[in-house]
């Protein structure tokens, strides 16, 4: 069973076999499994065999459409109040989770509506009406839950209280537990995907990120007030403080942008550059990805 939803407008496929009349049901999922093209433009060689391949190949946008049926048991309604669920989607201005769980896992896209739009629903001499959604995803990757990890500053921690005051039970208070300042993330998936960093608190100079598999690392060198938040996207290396680009910060990354490969862990180290706030934290965001 395939089960495919659009969360924004509240609708729901299923490709049941008897569907149930009244209910709109999948009849087709097009592009959703099928891997993508490349952008990789090749030039023959002259008076050679093959052709010269200087270029790195990139993935190209996913092309997406969802085919549905809705047996309408001659109440008109029934299509009108779907075409106006449709409509819905004309309505999203940012792009839209299609999430789509087959037997195997539950996987989500982004995506926008095609250029050609939805063609109206209309019942046909059988009672049956028929719909397409055609849809795009600029990042043709279909990711699974996003995983989030959170930690505070490195800092030391137990250590034996001396002359500590008698407890009734013999026990005896070792301080509270340090932190290493790192984080873990995981993917499942078969594609490389990016880790975005979210850093809250207050930083008197600003921060490093250090992956430690790789040595790639960021650093942000300005100050982080108290109640402010410094965003970087992985995916396009865009660096936001309270949402708002920052673009005379100055940030720097050694090596593209961080990433987790295929079946792999990364680990991020989150440092001070000078003094901070005990409330300082960093979290990272990331999801597996298939291709």
């Amino acid at each position: 069973m395939i089960v495919v939803s659009f969360p924004a407008i509240g609708l729901t496929l299923t490709n049941t076999t008897p569907p149930p009349p009244g209910v709109p049901y999948l009849s087709n999922l097009s592009g959703w499994f099928r891997g993508v093209g490349t952008t990789l433009e090749v030039e023959t060689r002259p008076h050679h065999p093959g052709a010269f391949d200087d270029e790195t190949a990139t993935k190209r946008a996913r092309f997406i459409t969802v085919e549905g049926r809705l047996t309408a048991l001659g109440d008109p309604f029934i299509v009108t109040d779907l075409n106006t669920q449709l409509m819905g989607l004309y309505e999203q201005e940012n792009p839209f989770d299609l999430v789509v769980t087959d037997p195997r896992r539950t996987l989500t896209s982004r995506v926008r509506l095609g250029p050609n739009g939805i063609d109206e629903v209309i019942i046909n001499e059988k009672g049956i009406a028929e719909f397409e959604i055609p849809l795009v995803a600029a990042d043709p990757l279909r990711y699974g839950p996003a995983e989030t990890r959170t930690t505070a500053l490195p800092s030391t921690g137990g250590g034996m209280v001396f002359d500590a005051p008698a407890s009734p039970t013999g026990t005896f208070d070792f301080g509270p537990h340090g932190t290493t300042g790192r984080v873990t993330l995981s993917n499942d998936g078969n594609a490389p995907v990016h880790i975005d960093v979210h850093i809250t608190g207050t930083l008197d100079s600003g921060f490093s990120v250090t992956c430690l598999e790789t040595g790639h690392h960021y650093y942000y060198t300005r100050v982080v007030p108290a109640g402010s938040t410094v965003a970087i996207r992985g995916r396009s290396g865009e660096v936001l403080i309270d949402g708002q680009s920052d673009g005379s910060a100055w940030f720097r990354d050694t090596d593209g942008m961080f990433t987790i490969p295929p079946r792999s862990t990364r680990t991020l180290q989150f440092n001070t550059i000078s003094t901070a706030n005990t409330d300082a934290r960093m979290s990272v965001t990331a999801a597996s990805g298939w291709n």
